[in-house]
């Protein structure tokens, strides 16, 4: 009983750990090209690659984002690839949400 109990719990701790929310917390939903900064803290980026599946149906396609509050737009310049961390996105003319992480690549 004692040795079952033990392979259960290495069990569930092995499939935590291979989880998709795990393998993908560090990887970014999109890759995107900025090609417009807006003055009011928002950036239009075309998407070049999308990690998450539910994004896959935005490349080519322009995106409205939001930066994160701890991030200045005078950072981000037109034709810089940077990688996007997203918190979902509206359906919208273009499409539009908020990034929770960025990185110039």
């Amino acid at each position: 009983m004692k040795y079952l109990l033990r392979f259960l719990l290495l069990v569930s701790l092995t499939l935590i750990g291979c989880s998709p929310d795990a393998s993908q917390a560090n990887n970014a939903d999109l890759e995107a090209e900025i090609i417009d900064i807006n003055e009011d803290d928002t950036i239009i980026v075309v998407v070049i690659d999308a990690r998450s599946q539910g994004y896959r149906d935005y490349i080519n396609n322009k995106i409205k984002l939001g930066i994160p509050s701890d991030y200045s737009i005078d950072g981000f310049q037109e034709g810089q690839l940077i990688s996007v961390w997203l918190n979902g996105l509206i359906d919208t003319e273009p499409p539009s949400g908020s990034a929770t992480k960025i990185k110039v690549q």
